[in-house]
């Protein structure tokens, strides 16, 4: 029953993502909803995953649950990692840490075009984060978030583009 959860939200996360074929994922945490995402995504024919954590322990785990590539984010970065493996093709990056700040990161890193799919946050504080940063965010009915730069957008325009973000989600 503990793994209930967890293996939901990493499942859901994995559908949500609608990857097509030829695309591939990076994930980041490799904890109980990361190795769900991991198996979900293996489940959907991902063939290329790059996987990233601290312990050694999960990291071997999520070998066994499919990943391609295992990296200690403190030797080399997930992005990096995934550039060796996959060359120039964008990446969908699944966030399954929850660490507040987390986010922050990948946006400094993830390539243009990324899609981010975050499975390890509350979908309202994080959307709140954001929103303060100035990123629109739309809560899905599912839990998870689209997230769409500003691109400094005037703040009149913010209820028009959170509509037209929510409407792509539907």
């Amino acid at each position: 029953a503990a793994l209930t959860e967890p293996m939901a939200i990493g499942l859901h996360a994995a559908n949500k993502a609608k990857m097509q074929p030829g695309e591939g994922a990076v994930v980041l945490g490799c904890g109980p909803i990361g190795l769900a995402t991991l198996a979900g995504l293996r489940l959907n024919g991902v063939q290329t995953i790059v996987a990233a954590d601290f312990s050694p322990a999960r990291r071997k785990l999520a070998t066994h649950m499919g990943a391609t590539v295992t990296v200690d984010p403190r030797e080399t970065a997930a992005i990096d990692a995934w550039t060796q493996a996959a060359g120039a093709r964008t990446p969908v990056i699944f966030e399954a840490i929850g660490v507040k700040g987390m986010l922050d990161e990948i946006m400094l890193w993830a390539p243009r075009s990324s899609r981010v799919i975050v499975a390890g946050a509350r979908g309202e504080a994080l959307a709140e984060a954001l929103a303060a940063r100035g990123v629109f965010v739309a809560l899905h009915p599912g839990g998870h978030i689209a997230i769409v730069p500003a691109l400094d957008r005037a703040e009149r325009d913010a209820p028009a583009l959170r509509d037209a973000l929510a409407a792509s989600l539907a």
